[in-house]
């Protein structure tokens, strides 16, 4: 599957607002303010430094759930080698808290609601 793929699924399920081209847009942004994209099996993960030793990243995926959480496990394993201690994603939906509480131990992770009715996931690596 291309990176173009991935973001054309993810965009009808995740995005419905938001075309492949959106995702594309928002990802060089990203990428022009030193962001990093990887891949994982067919998930393309974005990060980029906020504080020192802190992430954010966001997934865009095309994989089932299980395997989600896998690449992200396989993002926060190179986030470690990289030298971050944390690693925090914002999202709308609250059913991806299911899925970073499988991803984490209950002790590693902190999902607390945001004041514009999103949701922030802090994970120590």
């Amino acid at each position: 599957m291309t990176p173009n793929e991935i973001l054309k699924i993810d965009a009808k399920r995740n995005h419905k607002d938001m075309s492949a081209k959106d995702l594309i847009d928002i990802i060089n942004r990203e990428i022009g303010l030193g962001a990093h994209v990887v891949r994982e099996g067919e998930t393309l993960m974005i990060f980029k430094s906020t504080e020192k030793d802190r992430a954010e990243f966001h997934c865009f995926n095309a994989d089932s759930a299980a395997n989600l959480v896998k690449n992200v496990m396989a993002l926060f394993v190179l986030l470690r080698k990289l030298g971050y201690t944390y690693a925090e994603t914002p999202y709308d939906n609250p059913r991806v808290s299911e899925l970073i509480q499988q991803t984490v131990s209950a002790e590693q992770v902190s999902i607390k609601p945001t004041s514009d009715g999103r949701y922030l996931a802090e994970v120590t690596l």
